[in-house]
């Protein structure tokens, strides 16, 4: 049936499909063929490449049950002894061909690796010592986790020869069934308590039975051959009232391997209290009202219920419990210093406590206001000055223009330097928020910046319609900027400049951005000449859409990419089943169309696919493209990419996507997990690489308190400094989810700016700094606020203390 080459199969099935690896890189090495170890599956819907030499994926090519593996040990045998110690053969063809032509193997119904090794045992037994490995020396399929030799603990194949099994969580590690009749003995010296012996991290197609013994290993005291119908590893328990001596025995069972491996365990539970590893609160400080989410990390190695209660005022009174577990919500409505307690009951009555301080301060209004300003010729530079208080303020942004979209941020400076290059009246604005997330704006006075010496000119500026996916010819004709002169475009109007370029040519500049999605926008565009004086104008133009269209988002023409990197497209209109395809070719030639992954069926309008490029020849280019319903997508047969592993603009593994930034026009970068960075230009000055990847998300405090976390973690690393914002988009559903900041040097979440959240699956936010972000939305109200319980309160902990009560018994 269908399977991968790192799952882990039936050990008959791994055999096969892994001789059917090897006989095939045999007998093209035979041939002469280059890269005789590179295998490709072809699929009906897709392809796979991988290495048998190796291997790939090499953490995941183990045991006997893998078919990476067997090929891999089997090619090991064959190969240049080239790959470390346990690699000491070659030229032992011969040999693999007599044990399976010679009818030596053991007569089994169903062969597996142990069938083969057995038969090249007899033909060729000088060897095994290098093909097998021992204990204490490496081999061929020791390097493979494939176990056919005697462990440590051997001989122990009888009561009297009992191993030292000794309690405690490490155990005995990698224990094998070295042939068809091993059986293993162990003694165990129990103290008093519950002993619990089990086998684990089965391997090689392993499968236990599990028996304990009294101390003369006569007596059969409990046994148990699977821990559960999807588990084929075994758990035995007995109270020790006094402690004792015992003897375990681990037989294999099953009918299909002789061999196997697995780890051993043994370990006395007592019934001690249970232990409080951590407490925590989203907030310990903060303005009424203050959300406070209390979390806390427990463990009792006697297992049981475990009753959880928090009293959130300290006046001796629980407020809340729960047999569920720790974590509560509460919101403190009024001023003041309340110890808080933590108490755990576990089901032998032990109780341990903890205690968490929590400071309310009393609320006091923010109050922003901007300093003062002036007005002049452009370029006309104003120093801005802010003035907070009632709060901390986290994040500034300022809107210079006022059009509603940040044109500067900071995490911490109130002050901002900001030159004016065009005449006009302008108000600024200023939003502050609070590590509580609250917002607080102001206004400055009027600045009117008149016209300098000698401002530029923009004589005409055109916008071509068409039907998306086109490139739409942006036409501006302005006067000599001088030699430092740039021209930039906001190309749907919403303030923010995509493109920023030196000037075309004294007279004109034209630009050509696809446009992507339909509508009727008006462009803007911004010449600037050398002297610093500014002047805009704006155009309108219509994109329709007619039937289904689409266009490659990232990469795009130009990139060069190592890794398995992430292919996205947007496919228009929304709500129209559609199947996307994803293709490559080879530029030269030009090569035929390849498919990367299989048809994408959606009635969205992103879809993205993995295309692994790691064993491409480097430096080739290829066109990348979309089909449509089978049809090619207009314009992607000429995106053009570059494979290059020295140094590459995007580069991709399972963990971290890395793109370098442009700085001459909007960057953006989509992982496969559906996480965007978008830089537009101006945001920095450094084009250098910007890396995404998953990362453990800390506590919920500062802005995120009193809400609860959306997915996971994701950390934004950039080798440069960001000047301006730029924006993140998160995959998440909902409209009351919001990006937030966590802020090492501060040790709490920071909300930057608001979200907005799309009809697309994601919450975008203007961000300015590197660091770990993530999603945090509301959550219910808890079970009764803080300040007592009232008779309903009183009637529900009751009920809690009684089914506590009657677990117990």
């Amino acid at each position: 049936g269908p399977h991968t080459i790192i799952e882990q199969l039936d050990p008959r099935t791994s055999w096969s499909e892994g001789f059917a690896h090897f006989w095939s890189a045999l007998v093209r090495r035979f041939a002469g063929y280059p890269f005789p170890t590179l295998q490709v599956d072809n699929f009906s819907t897709g392809h796979s490449t991988f290495d048998i030499e190796g291997p790939s994926v090499s953490s995941q090519a183990i045991m006997a049950t893998n078919e990476l593996a067997v090929a891999c040990v089997l090619w090991d045998i064959v190969d240049a002894a080239n790959e470390g110690p346990f690699d000491t053969l070659s030229g032992q063809e011969p040999e693999i061909w007599r044990a399976l032509t010679s009818l030596r193997a053991p007569p089994q119904p169903n062969i597996t690796l142990e069938d083969f090794h057995a038969g090249l045992a007899i033909e060729a037994p000088g060897i095994m010592t290098a093909v097998t490995g021992t204990a204490a020396l490496p081999g061929i399929f020791k390097d493979r986790q494939v176990r056919y030799y005697a462990d440590g603990s051997e001989a122990n194949d009888s009561s009297g020869a009992a191993a030292t099994l000794t309690p405690g969580p490490a155990g005995l590690a990698t224990r094998t069934f070295h042939a068809a009749s091993d059986k293993d003995w162990y003694v165990i010296v129990a103290t008093p308590g519950t002993l619990i012996v089990e086998t684990r991290n089965l391997g090689d197609g392993g499968n236990t039975l599990l028996e304990l013994y009294d101390s003369t290993g006569t007596t059969l005291l409990a046994s148990n051959d699977n821990r559960s119908p999807s588990d084929l590893s075994s758990q035995v328990s007995r109270v020790v009232p006094t402690g004792g001596t015992f003897r375990a025995r681990v037989v294999r069972v099953g009918g299909v391997v002789e061999r196997g491996y697995y780890d051993l365990r043994a370990q006395v539970l007592g019934n001690g209290p249970p232990t409080i590893d951590s407490i925590a609160a989203s907030a310990v400080q903060g303005a009424a009202p203050l959300r406070v989410t209390f979390t806390a990390a427990v463990t009792d190695v006697d297992g049981g219920s475990l009753e959880f209660q928090w009293d959130f005022n300290g006046d001796g009174v629980v407020d809340w419990a729960s047999f569920e577990g720790p974590t509560v919500t509460t919101t403190y409505q009024e001023a003041g210093t309340f110890s808080a307690q933590f108490r755990v009951i576990d089901s032998g009555d032990s109780i341990v406590t903890a205690p968490i301080t929590i400071t309310v301060l009393p609320f006091v209004p923010a109050t922003v206001s901007v300093g003062p300003v002036t007005s002049g010729a452009a370029p006309h530079t104003v120093n801005f000055t802010a003035t907070v208080s009632g709060v901390t303020p986290v994040a500034l942004l300022w809107d210079i223009d006022d059009n509603g979209v940040a044109d500067s941020a900071s995490a911490a400076s109130a002050d901002l330097s900001f030159t004016y290059r065009s005449p006009g009246t302008f108000f600024t604005k200023l939003l502050v928020r609070d590590d509580q997330g609250r917002a607080t704006r102001a206004r400055s006075p009027a600045i009117t910046v008149t016209a300098g010496a000698s401002p530029p000119t923009i004589g005409l500026f055109t916008a071509s319609n068409g039907v998306v996916p086109y490139a739409s010819s942006m036409d501006v004709a302005h006067s000599d900027l001088g030699p430092s002169g740039v021209v930039e475009i906001d190309v749907e109007g919403d303030g923010r400049f995509e493109f920023q370029v030196p000037a075309g040519s004294p007279t004109g500049t034209t630009f050509l951005p696809e446009i992507q999605r339909a509508g009727t926008f008006s462009p803007v565009v911004r010449v600037t000449d050398t002297a610093g004086l500014s002047v805009s104008a704006t155009a309108s133009f219509t994109a329709r859409t007619v039937g289904l269209a689409g266009w490659m988002v990232d990469p795009r023409a130009g990139d060069r990419l190592a890794g398995s990197v992430t292919l996205t497209a947007q496919a228009v209109p929304r709500g129209v089943s559609k199947s996307v395809q994803f293709q490559v070719r080879d530029s030269a030639g030009p090569g035929p169309w390849t498919n990367v992954g299989s048809p994408i069926v959606s009635t969205g309008t992103l879809f993205s696919a993995a295309w692994d490029v790691t064993a491409l020849p480097n430096l080739s280019s290829f066109h990348v493209r979309i089909l449509i319903d089978g049809t090619a997508s207009s314009g992607d047969a000429a995106n053009t990419v570059v494979i290059d592993s020295g140094a590459p603009t995007i580069s991709e593994s399972a963990a971290i996507r890395t793109k370098t930034i442009r700085t001459d026009r909007t960057t953006i970068s989509r992982t496969a997990a559906g996480v965007w960075a978008i830089v537009p230009p101006g945001s920095t000055p450094n084009a250098l690489p910007l890396s995404v990847e998953p990362a453990s998300v800390p506590a919920t405090n500062g802005s995120a308190a009193g809400k609860v976390l959306h997915g996971g973690g994701i950390a934004v690393t950039f080798a440069g400094t960001f000047t301006n914002t730029w924006i993140l988009r998160l995959p998440g559903v909902g409209t009351a989810l919001e990006i937030h900041r966590f802020d090492g040097p501060s040790g709490t979440w920071k909300q930057f700016a608001p979200s907005r959240v799309g009809d697309d699956g994601w919450v975008e936010s203007d961000v300015n700094a590197t660091g770990i972000y993530a999603l945090f939305g509301p959550v219910p109200p808890p079970r009764k606020s803080s300040g007592g319980c009232g008779a309903t309160g009183l009637e529900i902990l009751a009920l809690l203390i009684l089914l506590r009560r009657l677990r117990r018994s």
